[in-house]
Parts: C-alpha cells; sequence; structure tokens
C-alpha cells in the first residue's frame, strides 16, 4: 500500500513559537495554536484563497486543499493605459513557464484585451501584463481568465501523513497528525538530544567537583601531608605514613 504526504512550507519563527505555547500548555487547541502558526507560508508569497475555519479544519485533521493564487497590483500611466503587474506568484511554479503560458494566450488572442507581456523582475518578481484600451477594461475579469487558463493560481495538498513512533524504535507507524500531534512529536524527538547533552554535561561537571574535592582535602592538611613525606624514607614508606585518604585525594 502506498503512502503520501505533502506539508507546505511554514514560518518557521511561528512553528517555535507554537512548540514553546505547547510545552506551557499541552493541552492547547488546534485553534489556539493557530494564534502562532496562522497558516502555510510560501516563499515567493502568494494568496491563499482559503477562509479561517478550512484552514483550521485541515490542521485539526491533518488533511485538505486550498486555492494559492499570485498577487498583483494595477498600475495606470499619465496617458490612462492600463498594466497589471504581478509580484508575487505561487510556491513551485517557475516564473518563465508562467510568461511564456501568458503569451501563449496574447499569441493566440483569446483575451484580446491582454495585448502584451514582459517579465521585468529582479531581485523582486514583476511582470507585466499590457491592457488595450484606457480605463475601459476591467482587470478583475482579465485576472479572473489568468487565474483559471494559467499556473498564476494553483492547488496547495496538505497531507500530515507520517511514520510516528512506536514500541520498537526502529519501527514507524505511519499516521495522519493534526497540527497539535505534529507538533507534540516534533518536541518529543527534539527532547531526547537535549536530555543527552544535559547528561553528558552533568557526568563532565561531576568528575570535575570530584577532583575538586580531593584539591580540598589535600589543602586542608597539606603541610601535615609535607612534613611526613619528607621524614620519610622513601615512596613505600611515605604510602604507609600519609593518610590513604589524601592519597586517594590526590591521584
Amino acid at each position: 500500500m502506498g503512502m503520501a504526504t505533502s506539508i507546505p512550507p511554514h514560518n518557521l519563527a511561528e512553528v517555535v513559537k507554537a512548540c514553546i505555547r505547547l510545552i506551557d500548555d499541552p493541552e492547547l487547541t488546534v485553534a489556539k495554536l493557530m494564534g502562532s502558526v496562522r497558516g502555510p507560508d510560501f516563499p515567493t508569497g502568494g494568496q491563499l484563497v482559503a477562509s479561517r475555519t478550512e484552514i483550521r479544519k485541515a490542521y485539526e485533521d491533518g488533511k485538505g486543499s486550498f486555492k494559492l493564487r499570485g498577487s498583483w497590483k494595477v498600475e495606470v500611466d499619465k496617458k490612462g493605459n492600463q498594466t497589471l503587474v504581478i509580484t508575487e506568484i505561487p510556491y513551485a511554479v517557475e516564473k518563465s513557464s508562467l510568461v511564456e503560458e501568458i503569451g501563449n494566450i496574447i499569441l493566440k488572442k483569446k483575451l484580446p484585451v491582454l495585448v502584451g507581456v514582459q517579465d521585468l523582475s529582479t531581485t523582486d518578481i514583476r511582470v507585466e501584463c499590457e491592457l488595450a484600451g484606457k480605463g475601459e477594461i476591467d482587470p478583475e475579469l482579465v485576472m479572473a481568465y489568468l487565474f483559471k487558463h494559467t499556473k498564476l493560481q494553483t492547488t496547495v495538498k496538505l497531507d500530515f501523513t507520517c511514520l510516528v513512533p512506536t514500541e520498537n524504535p526502529e519501527v514507524g507507524a505511519p499516521a495522519r497528525l493534526g497540527l497539535h500531534e505534529i507538533l507534540r512529536h516534533c518536541l518529543d524527538v527534539g527532547r531526547l538530544p537535549v536530555r543527552r547533552r544535559c547528561e553528558h554535561d552533568l557526568r563532565k561537571l561531576e568528575a570535575r567537583i570530584h577532583i575538586l574535592e580531593g584539591f580540598e582535602i589535600i589543602f586542608d592538611d597539606l603541610d601535615r601531608a609535607i612534613r611526613t613525606i619528607r621524614r620519610s624514607e622513601g615512596r613505600a614508606d611515605a604510602a604507609n605514613r600519609v593518610p590513604r585518604t589524601l592519597w586517594a585525594a590526590g591521584s
């Protein structure tokens, strides 16, 4: 049987904040966790076409799908010519492929009011779509067509199917988790290396304390030990004369 998972990117700061809140209150509901994790966060931007209720339902069930569309604005020059400027594109969509799709629509005259497209992107995305006419075209209708017929709008799937720990530490069992459960497992996995690191530091500290305690014993009775050693006829004689606690502490 095949299994698939699809976890869209999220804002790391939001996820960490939600984990901290879950440490303080392990009984937090998904609705309250969404005060920190508001939804998927895409590096290329875009607008998630979903209500907060729909996002919460997906986070509770561990499965859902949303529409993601690019962001745009209208610019009008001094002559009244309108230009649609695409400033963000959906995640995982190649900008060159999107520009090519819009170009083909223009060449085939499927949308006569759209007369030109050019990619003027630098560090930021800027794809300009030139419209015919001067304020006579409704940009919303043009964008509705582009959302439907190009990759300017895509479907984002969310499926939190994961392998969760079992009694056998080498075997995981598949399960679909909600936001609360997946963050809980994240904390459990992160706790083990932190505990091991703290235990290692504790062992080093205890070993150092043992040495310092030995120095304390020696220094408290150092003068008598030196006098005894000087009066001894050799190492063996000194070992018999000096209290064994001092030798043990100094070793």
